[in-house]
């Protein structure tokens, strides 16, 4: 068998891969850290069976809705730590987040920088982050309810720039 890529044509090996020459790196023995906003259907979700190293049973209703479509999500320290939204508002990026447990300000700082990084890569000259208090359960909602699960959710400023 072979492999094609842009720059060369090369042999596949049935024993697998060659070594690197400097050896295999390991895996870091530190958990993630930080805060990531997920997008619907990010490959992260959507691509593994058992969900059990990322997400709690108990959370799980507010993350995928009947069929298994995953809404947008936030990543705290390698797990689900809530979920998220984003809507324009007279020429502002509103974001909006929904824990599933209560956070420190650690983390609402760092939900504000990812949302700043956000509202700038989208082209937006300002922000708002609020905070939402339930998210709503996708398996009760809507067919679409994923594709933006706090519209109908009321928040609360958190910070504005």
């Amino acid at each position: 068998m072979w492999s094609i890529s842009p720059y060369r044509a090369s042999p596949i090996r049935p024993d697998g891969p060659k070594r690197p020459s400097g050896g295999w790196r390991a895996a870091p023995d530190d958990p993630p850290r930080g805060v990531r906003l997920l997008p619907v259907w990010d490959a992260y979700l959507m691509a593994y069976r058992d969900r059990a190293r990322y997400l709690t049973s108990a959370h799980y209703d507010y993350v995928y809705d009947r069929v298994g479509n995953a809404t947008s999500t936030l990543l705290i320290d390698g797990t689900l730590g809530g979920i998220w939204d984003m809507i324009e508002e007279k020429k502002t990026l509103v974001v909006r987040a929904a824990l599933f447990e209560a956070a420190g300000n650690a983390v609402w700082q760092s939900l504000i920088g990812e949302a700043d990084r956000l509202a700038a890569a989208a082209g937006f000259g300002s922000f708002r982050l609020e905070r939402c208090e339930t998210p709503p359960i996708l398996k009760n909602g809507g067919q679409n309810l994923f594709l933006s699960p706090l519209k109908d959710v009321p928040g609360t400023e958190v910070h504005r720039r």
